[in-house]
């Protein structure tokens, strides 16, 4: 193909691939411009012949339009068909989604109001897309271009029936109208007007109106099944906008908008509701607020905070790399925050207006976390060591320390040997309030005096799972009256390996004059870094609960108790941690993203593997966290966030188009397959804490295993199937349990424990005779729980600290991966019945970290995820409306 346009384009680099085609970057050699090329795959070229394929096309060259991106040339080379096009700097609207989700409303609909007007003219043209998808909408400056235009028309025209015995889709399941998915061929606009409908209900939803593990599965609900209504999975979405969107996904064409034109026009009107009110309406609400004012006497501790918007918006750091937990000062002047390869982050300081920033503990060599400003502004305290709640958080205690704010000598509050983490100043200046270790009986929210001549006290006792067992980011409110915490996964906010967890976290309020505790969000999903307003009635904080991570609010009554419902303040920032300016109206966010993805690479016969020579198993914006490996070798099971959570997909180990398996909003987290291929083994938060499910290799329904009142997880088969080894936590140490099966389909035994000793990530050997585990050091053991032996003792593993182990398919050898002291991680082969590691292979760039502990391995090639992780600090000024 290059050389066959060797004289008029030089080819550059592939952009992408799709199901017909690839698409390559190119330079336009007479007009001196950058131009996007899309290759035809060989065998539909040579289905559909030249002569055929360009004659369909010409009437898609003639398109002009502002929201068309128009079509430069075609023709012929190297025997496969290509169309030019220009090259768009900017993303598709997919990868925005990918990114976040959803979009703001008034965004949405300004975008779906110039696809609409694309199509329209199009139509009039008499020209139908067929194909509209967030994949061929292209972001420029702000606006759409649809790209693709005609092009499916022209593929089915050419080449006939003989495309479907191909398997080629002509459309996409999530897009379809019900008679495109029936296969009808004369459709019409009102396919579009369909298309146009499901695009904008994901941009406010965050996912299409029907999903499913397969195409069919999709074109099923399709055809049979109403989508859920916009206003319950977003309730601030205008009813008319829903209604609209609703119209518009009718199933019959008949019952949709004629034409784009009349679709957008009722999404603009439906819009512009909430703005211009209908006098009627003004007069009532003038009339009901005397009644509410009268009725706001009697009630004691009620109250409508006024609603707050976001206004500007300010870039403070973009440095490559995390700049994470970011505190304003007093003054609002100056901010500080963490910045630096994950496990060896430190603490620097800037002022907002700019200037020169600051590092102001050089002199402690450790992971740096956390820091926070005294009321007077003289004083930073923070955390070292790595993190609480990692895997094996007594390697060395987290301590805290205070520093000068513009750089000094730091010295210890604590001189204890406990893990204290994640401190807050009192009101006052006069204390420091922190966390103590989940690995500890005495693990709770504590306060010290400043000056750590005092014994800590401990303020909340942690108790229960793992969402009550570790308690942290305590805040005092401004009166010193209250204090806001988070209970559960201290890894989203501390972790080093990990660093961004999905799991669920809870905001409480302790009032300290009675003791008592308050729960202010659910536990179903993450909300964490509270903040208090100026007036102590209202916390802020960070929540996933509508999918991507937003500032959500909700009011505090003076007994400590929730005083309505949460509130959602902002829409699509991506928020990691959060701090409000005294004043109220600056708020300082950290925007963390940690996009994952599988690699695999040949393992080396005698020497080291090279990163440089793995292969990018997956793609896209997605965070992947676990993995599993098929016994045949064939299939990659895997969990990511693409879709808004963690959902459990797969694909073949040597790449290809992804099918998602589940679709649960809580989480699901993929640990194992069953060795005939059939069953795959996960946890999830769908019970509100962690609990082991088996689901079918096409995401077939879900049994769920385990009903314990602690946590279990990290489910392993055993070689029959009929077993499965998890990992227990009761909220003060781990174990290890079996519970088994008569056979498929029938129910699961109560669980029986193993070892007592503690003991994480189960691993059985493809052999039954042996049962792998991690505890201080990799060890194995019979399925009985007898002949427990260490193979590799913690404290002699070359590489660090072993966290995770695999056997071979053999069962004569396991592998491991190792995470040194700055979280540097190794993989490593050695005997099953112990002996001299080997190192196969080291994550030595700090930039592209292999952060997790799972990997897979067939014995030929390993398996694994490589990170990315990005995160900057931004300034949002908060309005009211």
């Amino acid at each position: 193909m290059s050389a066959a346009l060797a004289d008029r384009y030089r080819i550059e680099r592939a952009l992408g691939a799709g199901g017909m085609a690839t698409v390559y970057l190119a330079e336009d050699l007479k007009h001196h411009r950058k131009v996007a090329i899309k290759v035809l795959r060989a065998e539909l070229s040579a289905m559909l012949g030249e002569e055929r394929f360009l004659k369909e096309i010409e009437l898609t060259a003639s398109l002009q339009h502002p929201h068309i991106l128009p079509l430069f040339d075609s023709g012929s080379a190297g025997g496969s068909l290509y169309y030019v096009m220009p090259f768009v700097e900017g993303e598709t609207l997919r990868g925005r989604l990918d990114r976040e989700q959803r979009l703001p409303i008034t965004e949405a609909i300004r975008l779906a109001t110039e696809v609409a007007g694309a199509l329209d003219y199009a139509h009039r043209e008499g020209v139908v897309h067929r194909d509209v998808k967030p994949e061929n909408i292209l972001l420029h400056d702000g606006h759409a271009q649809i790209a693709d235009f005609g092009i499916a028309l022209a593929v089915r025209t050419a080449g006939g029936e003989r495309i479907t015995a191909t398997g080629m889709s002509l459309g996409t399941p999530q897009y379809m109208s019900p008679e495109q998915a029936s296969g009808e061929r004369d459709v019409d606009a009102r396919t579009d007007v369909f298309a146009l409908g499901a695009v904008v209900y994901e941009m406010l939803a965050g996912t299409p109106p029907h999903t499913g593990p397969t195409a069919q599965a999709i074109i099923a609900r399709l055809l049979t099944e109403r989508a859920t209504a916009l206003t319950v999975l977003r309730p601030d979405v205008p009813a008319p906008v829903a209604a609209a969107v609703a119209r518009a996904l009718s199933k019959v064409p008949g019952d949709r908008f004629a034409t784009t034109a009349d679709f957008s026009a009722a999404l603009a009107a439906g819009s512009d509701v909430r703005r211009r009110p209908a006098m009627r309406w003004v007069l009532a609400a003038a009339g009901a607020l005397a009644v509410v004012v009268a009725m706001g006497i009697g009630v004691r501790n009620r109250r409508t905070p006024a609603p707050m918007l976001p206004g500007t918006l300010v870039q403070l750091t973009r440095d490559a790399g995390l700049e994470l937990d970011p505190a304003l000062s007093p003054d609002g002047r100056s901010i500080a925050f963490a910045a630096g390869p994950v496990g060896s982050m430190r603490i620097f300081v800037r002022q907002i207006s700019g200037g020169r920033t600051i590092a102001i503990a050089e002199s402690l060599a450790v992971n740096q976390r956390w820091p926070q400003w005294s009321p007077d502004g003289a004083t930073i305290v923070f955390h070292t060591g790595i993190a609480e709640g990692e895997d094996d958080p007594t390697t060395k205690p987290d301590e805290l320390y205070v520093v000068p704010a513009l750089g000094g000598t730091p010295r210890r509050v604590l001189a204890d040997t406990a893990s204290n983490f994640s401190p807050s100043w009192s009101h006052d200046g006069t204390r420091i309030v922190f966390g103590r270790g989940v690995g500890i009986a005495a693990r709770g929210l504590y306060e010290v005096n400043v000056r750590g001549d005092t014994a800590p006290r401990r303020l909340v006792t942690a108790s229960g799972g793992e969402i009550q067992g570790s308690l942290w980011a305590g805040r005092w409110s401004p009166d010193g009256s209250m204090l806001a915490y988070v209970s559960g996964n201290p890894r989203f906010g501390l972790g080093t390996s990990h660093l961004g967890n999905n799991a669920p976290a809870s905001i409480w309020v302790l009032t300290l004059a009675d003791g008592r505790t308050h729960r202010m969000t659910a536990d179903s999903s993450l909300n964490v870094s509270p903040a208090w307003t100026p007036d102590g009635r209202t916390l802020l904080y960070v929540s996933n609960r509508d999918g991507g991570r937003d500032v959500f609010r909700i009011g505090v009554n003076r007994n400590g108790e929730p005083d309505g419902r949460p509130e959602r303040v902002t829409t699509g920032i991506g928020a990691s941690a959060i701090d409000l300016a005294r004043d109220g109206r600056t708020l300082a966010y950290s925007v963390y993203t940690a996009y994952s993805h599988i690699w695999s690479v040949p393992i080396s016969a005698s020497g080291e593997a090279s990163l440089a020579d793995a292969t990018q198993v997956t793609f896209g914006g997605e965070q992947v966290e676990g993995l599993a490996l098929s016994a045949d070798g064939r299939w990659l099971a895997y969990d990511s966030d693409r879709s808004g959570n963690g959902d459990i997909w797969r694909i073949a180990t040597s790449g290809g188009q992804p099918v998602q398996l589940t679709t649960d909003p809580h989480g699901d987290y993929v640990q194992d397959w069953s060795p005939d291929g059939s069953e795959i083994a996960f946890h999830s938060f769908r019970t509100g804490q962690r609990q082991v499910f088996v689901t079918t290799r096409d995401g077939d329904g879900a049994a769920q295993v385990t009903t314990m009142r602690g946590e279990s997880a990290n489910p392993e088969f055993s070689p029959d199937g009929n077993s499965i080894a998890v990992e227990y936590f009761d909220g003060t140490s781990s174990q290890v349990l079996v519970t088994s099966r008569l056979r498929r389909g029938a129910a699961w035994s109560a669980p029986r424990t193993l070892t007592t000793r503690g003991g994480t990530d189960p691993s059985w050997s493809p052999d039954g005779q042996w049962i792998a585990y991690v505890s201080n050091g990799i060890r194995r053991m019979s399925p009985s729980g007898d002949d427990d032996q260490l193979i590799v003792p913690a404290s002699a593993a070359p590489g660090g600290k072993p966290l995770f182990a695999y056997w071979s398919p053999d069962s004569r050898t396991l592998y491991y991966k190792s995470y040194d002291a700055r979280n540097g991680s190794s993989i490593w082969s050695v005997p099953a019945s112990g002996g001299a590691p080997r190192l196969l292979i080291r994550f030595g760039d700090p930039s592209k970290p292999s952060a997790r502990r799972e990997f897979a391995t067939d014995g030929k090639r390993l398996y694994f995820t490589v990170a990315e992780p990005q995160s900057d600090v931004w300034l949002m000024t908060l309005r009211e409306k």
